[in-house]
């Protein structure tokens, strides 16, 4: 087991002692018990909505493949955010090759191409509803939210150009130089993931729309969870669920992401002068519901799985 695997083992223990000690996990269970079964049936109803906003975007963006395999690319969808969100480190990720292998007859390489565009998208939506709310909340300087504003916008559109692919020969590179190689292995990588990539500007435009949408649907439920269990403003509460799934990008993770997520969802909140206990209870349910929806959604797919074998 390599050191940052040992490290968010560590994080998770701790953070399970500590919440054990500070507050006590009969009491944040019991804190479900207040909670309205109607309106939890609507939340697991619309987060499951943004389960099949992104299954479609795989579906469409690969339609010429996955035509009339719709609930198929549902179940691969279902799977893969299971393993993403149980495996440690984002180890989950190297679900999406294997499925769409063993689903799609879909080459390595291509669908890496295609998990990569979508997470630079998700990136993308995610950072610009970052930025919004750090101008909202924090007194960040304009200019420097402008520079990335503009990063954020142009970086798709840098991946589709891959301006690097004639750098070697614009400077004049000697092939045989540490420079020279560093460029030509990027051009080959490049080569080989480009087919993953937006072909029309369709495809790029409907798998934009629909990464909006899902992120849309997707921050309003979390927001909704957080303020079910702590009484806030909702752009209060879309900033903490921001902070969760920005915990995605570190280089190190808790088991499931135990410790790292409520980190990341209460950091934020706590400074904009929340209660530090309340904050973390409401943090950690909405981790609850976040991993309690993803096992469901496994379920599904294995149901979806089922139905498939019959009608073979």
């Amino acid at each position: 087991m390599k050191a940052k695997h040992w490290a968010g083992l560590t994080i998770s223990f701790l953070f399970v002692l500590l919440v054990h000690y500070q507050i006590g996990w009969p009491s944040i269970i019991s804190t479900w018990r207040a909670l309205d079964a109607y309106q939890l049936t609507i939340a697991l109803c619309l987060i499951f909505s943004s389960y099949i906003l992104r299954s479609l975007r795989l579906y469409y963006y690969c339609h010429d493949t996955l035509k009339g395999k719709a609930g198929l690319t549902l179940k691969v969808h279902l799977q893969h955010n299971f393993f993403n969100n149980i495996l440690p480190m984002r180890s989950g990720e190297l679900s999406f090759p294997i499925l769409m292998k063993r689903h799609f007859q879909i080459a390595y390489l291509k669908s890496t191409g295609i998990l990569l565009w979508f997470r630079l998208l998700d990136m993308q939506i995610l950072g610009l509803f970052t930025i919004f709310f750090l101008f909202t909340y924090y007194a960040v300087n304009t200019w420097l939210l402008l520079i990335v504003l503009t990063i954020i916008l142009v970086l798709p559109l840098v991946v589709l150009r891959a301006p690097f692919i004639n750098l070697g020969e614009t400077l004049n590179l000697a092939p045989n130089s540490k420079l020279g190689q560093g460029i030509h292995f990027l051009n080959k990588l490049y080569s080989k993931l480009r087919p993953g990539f937006p072909q029309t500007s369709t495809a790029f435009w409907q798998s934009w729309t629909l990464t909006l949408a899902n992120w849309l649907v997707k921050m309003l439920v979390f927001s909704w969870v957080l303020m079910a269990f702590h009484p806030m403003d909702l752009s209060l509460a879309m900033l903490g669920a921001i902070g969760g799934e920005l915990t995605s990008i570190l280089p190190v993770h808790g088991i499931a992401g135990i410790g790292t997520y409520e980190a990341g969802v209460t950091g934020p909140l706590i400074a904009q002068g929340q209660s530090v206990d309340d904050v973390l209870v409401a943090a950690i349910n909405l981790h609850i519901f976040l991993l309690s929806s993803t096992a469901l959604g496994m379920l599904l797919s294995l149901v979806l799985k089922n139905r498939a074998n019959n009608k073979d």
